[in-house]
């Protein structure tokens, strides 16, 4: 096998038990398992958080959903994102809890045949879907038509929790509040209530509500940030690895790649690895910035990679050192210097940085746990 992720699970366990301590024993768990498990495999993430006792896993698609399901995953699925009537039987075969967030969605949904199980969702400053308050009055009285249709829960997904400016999340759950008790005045009790994502986890506690929604501290990422209040670090549960499969000796004033965007310094000993952009390494997001500051970083970090500053530098580790990845990633190739890396060789392991959410879901999983629980892993 030439590239692989390792997925410790040991890890992913830390994690989990280090959110289950801080949050009080009645507040349940959602674990968000969607975009393939932050790219730690959908069905090897979710059977996972289910045997910890993750009270409800969270996914976009129905697609998602199925999947779990088809892997036998008993645990309440929660599918966050719109989806057209069509689909809607699919909710009912495989038992998926859908979310509501329109009247229209309302509509569609209401005149189909199967019952089903949702939560609905308010709209409170996000500004991407959900019921405005107006629209709840209506969705209420459409609800009384519905039959088939069970209320389980009602959420929000608060826009700035990451902010250290607390103010709009004040106003959001201002907002989530009053359409609560629209709901409970309107019959609607007990119904599971939730508006904290991984940022909110931490930072506001008073909202934990019925439930949290975690996501990417469950992963480890962001962990430094939260090691005070969490009581324990977060442990970073992915790692991308592959293996050289050749070695080219280049002279001095050699090119490496296309457009010979790296040259040679000195005789130089490359390595070649089988991963590329189409296998997500080196590729961003373009992030849209709301501040000129913000955007003043991204342009400076632009430019510092067009100049091939040492800051911007990617890095493979082969053999407990780093070396640099030079010239321009190819579509399914990178070109390491491992010049410097003592007794480097063909068949070598090299672990590799990559923004998990952007890597190929179909590159092989490998499970690790320290109790040999194995998940459908794929062995090398």
């Amino acid at each position: 096998m030439d590239r692989w992720i390792e997925v410790d699970l040991a890890k992913l366990t830390h994690n989990f038990r280090l959110i289950r301590q801080y949050v009080a024993p009645e507040i349940k768990i959602l674990a968000v398992v969607k975009a393939d498990g932050y790219g730690h495999g959908l069905v090897g993430v979710g059977k996972h958080f289910a045997s910890l006792g993750a009270d409800y896993l969270g996914v976009t698609e129905i697609a998602e959903g199925v999947m779990l399901r088809e892997a036998g995953i008993s645990v309440p699925i929660l599918i966050f994102a719109p989806f057209l009537a069509e689909d809607l039987s699919r909710l009912a075969q495989y038992d998926l809890t859908a979310t509501i967030s329109s009247l229209a969605m309302l509509k569609s949904l209401g005149e189909a045949d199967p019952p089903f199980k949702c939560h609905l969702k308010l709209e409170t400053g996000l500004g991407r879907t959900g019921f405005s308050l107006n629209d709840l009055s209506e969705g209420i009285i459409q609800l009384g038509n519905y039959p088939q249709i069970t209320v389980e829960g009602v959420y929000t997904h608060l826009a700035t929790a990451m902010w250290k400016n607390n103010q709009y999340v004040k106003e959001q759950m201002a907002v989530f509040e009053q359409g609560v008790q629209l709901l409970e005045t309107s019959g609607y009790k007990n119904l599971l209530k939730h508006a904290a994502n991984s940022a909110a986890l931490i930072k506001y506690p008073n909202y934990h509500l019925d439930m949290v929604r975690v996501g990417t501290i469950l992963y480890g990422q962001e962990g430094g940030a939260y090691q005070r209040q969490l009581g324990g670090a977060l442990q970073d549960s992915w790692c991308l690895k592959s293996r050289i499969t050749a070695i080219e000796y280049l002279p001095k004033g050699h090119g490496v790649g296309y457009e010979r965007a790296f040259i040679t310094k000195r005789p130089t000993k490359i390595a070649i690895v089988p991963v590329g952009y189409s296998h997500g390494l080196g590729i961003e997001p373009i992030m849209r910035t709301r501040k000129l500051k913000d955007l003043l970083k991204v342009l400076a970090k632009t430019l510092l990679r067009y100049a091939n500053h040492n800051r911007m530098q990617l890095y493979g580790q082969i053999n407990h050192q780093r070396a640099p990845i030079v010239g321009k990633i190819g579509m399914q190739l990178a070109m390491i210097d491992i010049t410097d890396v003592a007794e480097a060789t063909v068949g070598d392991t090299v672990i590799l940085p990559a923004r998990r959410t952007l890597i190929d879901p179909t590159i092989v999983k490998i499970y690790l746990d320290e109790e040999k629980i194995n998940h459908n892993a794929q062995k090398i």
